[in-house]
């Protein structure tokens, strides 16, 4: 029997098995309770397409809720030819 994983880029489910998966480390920054700023390290995986850069990342406008009016991120979005949002708010 072989193991599955999930992409963290893209979130397809893949076998172990596969060719051309890729396991890495990142960090992220959170803040604790206290509210200070902290790195995280995690481990993530990617299926082959992403390792091999075949399933393109769509940036997208990462904004704080209520920082901005939907529309206007939508409008932004447009001008720069980003796919849209959905919420205009990341």
């Amino acid at each position: 029997m072989s193991s599955v994983r999930m992409c963290d880029r893209c979130g397809n489910i893949f076998s172990e098995n596969s060719e051309d998966w890729s396991t890495f480390n990142g960090t992220i920054m959170r803040k604790d309770e206290s509210g200070r700023r902290v790195n995280e390290t995690v481990v993530q995986d990617a299926c082959g397409n992403c390792t091999n850069g075949r399933n393109p990342v769509s940036p997208r406008l990462a904004l704080p809720k209520g920082s901005v009016d939907p529309a206007r991120v939508a409008e932004l979005e447009d001008d720069l030819g980003m796919p849209r949002s959905g919420t205009g708010q990341g």
